[in-house]
């Protein structure tokens, strides 16, 4: 899709500041008014953003269908792949305290625990759903042959790359050098798909041999090391 930046030209993806990846505030309707306020920052196919995408297409799904996206998800997602623990919304015993960082370096605890405690405004696909590793790892396994939400042509078409060259190098410091994205997954050089997420947690699927792998932590990934240590786990699926 086309990015938009505030203060960004048309066809300048670089200058200006991006929509931030957190889950948005305003209810539906506002959040479009506002991201079609802003300039785009190249025309639509010719860049590749992320987040923003996943956010428009749950407003989408859920102004298609006259349903929620809570709805959709129970009966075409976690339903059937029995994911009785990922929602929009989690108890707050059982959610631990994350971690940030300050402007010094130290740290920071973040809003985790409030975020989920009760049913959001916007339901965001982008940044909206929590988990467990339970949950994650049969989601992974799901993305090797459909499981029983897809067929194992749509599988394949969601861990397909289909980024253009031009869209790829807009996606650079997003996703790795060499992979591509499919459907809201990074599609790394190999046959791994999955995804690591900005407050600390990972996991990827090699749809080769099944074998998959998740971590999750209380540290996000702008803290010193977090990501060199959640790169690790890349052994775990090789091995």
């Amino acid at each position: 899709m086309g990015g938009r930046e505030p203060g960004a030209g048309r066809g300048d993806g670089r200058a200006g500041r991006r929509p931030r990846a957190v889950r948005a505030a305003a209810r539906a309707g506002e959040y479009l008014r506002r991201l079609a306020e802003l300039p785009l920052a190249t025309q639509p196919g010719e860049g590749w953003w992320y987040h923003t995408c996943s956010d428009v297409l749950g407003v989408l799904l859920a102004r298609a269908t006259g349903r929620t996206l809570s709805d959709l998800l129970e009966e075409f997602v976690t339903g059937p792949l029995g994911l009785a623990d990922t929602g929009f919304t989690a108890a707050a015993d059982r959610m631990p305290t994350s971690y940030g960082s300050d402007p010094d370096g130290s740290l920071r605890p973040l809003d985790t625990v409030d975020r989920f405690a009760g049913p959001p405004v916007f339901e965001s696909l982008a940044c909206g759903l929590v988990s467990t590793v339970g949950d994650y790892l049969t989601f992974l396994e799901m993305l090797v042959d459909g499981g029983p939400v897809l067929t194992e042509a749509s599988a394949q078409m969601v861990t397909a790359d289909h980024l253009t060259d031009p869209q790829r190098r807009t996606a650079q410091g997003v996703i790795e050098p060499g992979a591509g994205y499919g459907f809201q997954v990074e599609v790394r050089p190999g046959g791994l798909v999955g995804w690591a997420g900005g407050l600390g947690t990972i996991g990827y699927v090699d749809r080769s041999t099944g074998r998959s792998a998740a971590v999750f932590t209380t540290q996000s990934l702008e803290l010193p090391g977090a990501m060199e240590a959640l790169n690790q786990v890349w052994g775990l699926v090789a091995e």
